[in-house]
């Protein structure tokens, strides 16, 4: 069973990942990181296998939409008559969090595994 993160190290894992996205252009905030790294050593710590990727994938993102995550329409579906309709978190977005994840974890030399 892998060794949650601290507080601290969630908090600035959250704040990294979303300044690495937003220089990528895909504007993320501290918050939703934050909801997907919880939700993740969650899932972790009931069992997880941290090495299967679609697996945590899959279920981080019906784990979010469950709880009722949402985030604002991308500007690619965005409605035309300026009324912004919420969306699922897209499994791209859950994915590239994800993936910031682990350069983070490995910068930090601290393995999902414990």
């Amino acid at each position: 069973m892998p060794t949650r993160l601290s507080e601290a190290l969630i908090n600035e894992a959250s704040a990294w990942i979303a300044a690495q996205m937003t220089e990528e252009g895909l504007l993320v905030s501290e918050g939703l990181v934050d909801v997907v790294l919880r939700a993740e050593w969650d899932l972790l710590a009931a069992g997880l296998d941290p090495d299967d990727r679609p697996a945590l994938l899959r279920r981080l993102g019906a784990h979010l939409a469950q709880a009722g995550v949402m985030v604002g329409p991308s500007p690619m579906t965005a409605s035309t008559e300026g009324v912004p309709t919420p969306e699922a978190v897209p499994p791209a977005v859950i994915a590239q969090i994800v993936s910031w994840e682990d350069e983070f974890l490995g910068l930090a030399r601290i393995s999902r595994r414990g």
